[in-house]
């Protein structure tokens, strides 16, 4: 009785994937790596962006004060004849930089004067999106000092 052996399953897929002969020896195998193709994961994440980098609350606190302010545009006669007059929001700002609401801790007194804050706020348009490391801070308010004073030193 002649015992015949069966070729295991990986010589028999080697087999199928090795061309046979000379050719193997002539750079047949390169080929074969050459020609292998690039099969693309559907479940592969993709790319993310770069990471923001954490930024210290006080540096983002002066860009979104600098932006309101640039937009704010009181009444010079006001100021001059009660420099000291102050008026203080907060902007509670989403995780895109969009103002959520406002929210008035100290008024002037002077309804044009706290309507001129509320309006630079408006003119602003959106503040910077904050850092991941911000936005619950953001969300519970960034104050802006609208102060005669300091408006008085800036003219």
């Amino acid at each position: 009785m002649t015992v015949r052996r069966l070729a295991s399953p990986f010589a028999v897929l080697l087999g199928l994937l090795l061309p046979a002969g000379p050719a193997l020896a002539q750079g047949g195998i390169d080929d074969l790596l050459n020609n292998i193709p690039t099969i693309e994961n559907p479940e592969a994440e993709e790319e993310k962006p770069a990471a923001v980098p954490d930024v210290p609350f006080t540096t983002y606190v002066d860009q979104v004060r600098a932006q309101v302010l640039a937009s704010w545009k009181p009444k010079a006669g006001t100021i001059k004849k009660n420099p000291s007059i102050e008026t203080r929001l907060v902007l509670v700002i989403d995780e895109q930089g969009q103002v959520q609401s406002l929210k008035p801790m100290v008024l002037s007194g002077d309804k044009k004067y706290d309507q001129a804050a509320v309006d630079a706020v408006n003119d602003a348009g959106d503040m910077p999106a904050p850092a991941p490391n911000l936005r619950t801070l953001a969300q519970e308010g960034v104050m802006v000092i609208f102060s005669g004073r300091a408006w008085l030193e800036r003219k």
